[in-house]
């Protein structure tokens, strides 16, 4: 019997996602960012400077959420699709925008956006070292992952960009689904940390007002005259890449 129950046991270790080394984590590094054989001359390179270099391993796609935090309407509609069990990852869409990492010739990194259909760099952000989209895997989003139960040799991971709560990193299997904040990120979240979307909905609720607040700012402004206040909120709300001649969207 004892040595049933322990063939059993080295057989549950043997099958057993590799936790303990970066095994696990390494795999899902790759599965987040694209497999592009797109090289840099195929991209039309506006914005870089002489010895800035695109590096294809580091890019992924760009998802927006269909629900904008900053408005009521769009708080009530998340927070109802997360109530009834309805998977984030049903509510978003390809933006057609790559984001791809810059190794500038001084050393730093940057982002670049591009749009892969015209095959042109539409945006570039020198200096900010991919933080919109860089998966950082460190030891509280490892915990947090591991605590879900979530099925790490399945997840899918989606660059994600939601108006109210910045930019992120959805992880998904399936059935249970995760959010990391990376740039851009309301105070009320904490970078380095992942959030299942029961604990993401209780934050969104109990901050409500504050995410909606300027909701409605502009209703009544002249839509001919330019607008002399945003209505939004900069600390909440993803910001458009700088030095940009298209909004990149």
């Amino acid at each position: 019997m004892k040595k049933l129950l322990a063939g059993l046991l080295a057989a549950v270790l043997l099958t057993a996602p590799a936790f303990g080394d970066d095994t696990v984590w390494d795999s899902l590094e790759d599965r987040y960012y694209e497999d592009i054989s797109q090289t840099e001359t195929d991209i039309t390179l506006r914005f870089l400077e002489e010895g800035d270099q695109l590096d294809w391993s580091r890019a992924v796609r760009r998802y927006h959420m269909e629900d904008s935090l900053l408005t009521r309407s769009g708080v009530d509609a998340f927070l109802t699709a997360v109530r009834s069990g309805e998977l984030l990852s049903s509510r978003i869409s390809y933006d057609e925008r790559l984001m791809v990492f810059v190794e500038q010739a001084d050393g730093s990194g940057g982002t670049a956006v591009v749009n892969p259909g015209k095959g042109e760099l539409v945006g570039y952000l020198p200096g900010d070292e991919g933080e919109m989209f860089v998966m950082e895997l460190t030891g509280g989003v490892k915990a947090a992952l591991e605590d879900s139960g979530i099925d790490l040799t399945r997840v899918e991971c989606y660059n994600l960009c939601t108006d109210g709560l910045g930019w992120g990193i959805l992880y998904s299997d399936g059935k249970t689904e995760l959010y990391q904040p990376l740039s851009e990120a309301p105070a009320f979240l904490e970078e380095g940390a992942a959030y299942t979307l029961e604990e993401l909905a209780d934050l969104v609720e109990e901050h409500a007002g504050e995410l909606s607040r300027y909701e409605g700012l502009n209703a009544d402004l002249d839509p001919e005259k330019p607008n002399v206040v945003t209505g939004a909120q900069p600390e909440l709300s993803p910001q458009p890449e700088k030095e940009n001649v298209e909004t990149g969207r």
